[in-house]
């Protein structure tokens, strides 16, 4: 049962590290767009960013 459960919150990060990557994507549009523009999760999205990397 514990099992299923890692399971299943390892697909839950799976997910969660793929909305950053999307946020990632839509901050990085938007700071080409408008350089001057400073998204306020820049910080969050970095953690997600070295996370992912750590992952590879």
């Amino acid at each position: 049962m514990l099992y299923i459960y890692w399971v299943l919150s390892l697909f839950g990060m799976i997910d969660s590290i793929n909305a950053g990557h999307q946020k990632i994507k839509a901050s990085m549009a938007l700071w080409e767009s408008d350089p001057f523009f400073l998204h306020e999760s820049v910080v969050e999205d970095n953690n997600i960013r070295e996370f992912d990397h750590l992952c590879q």
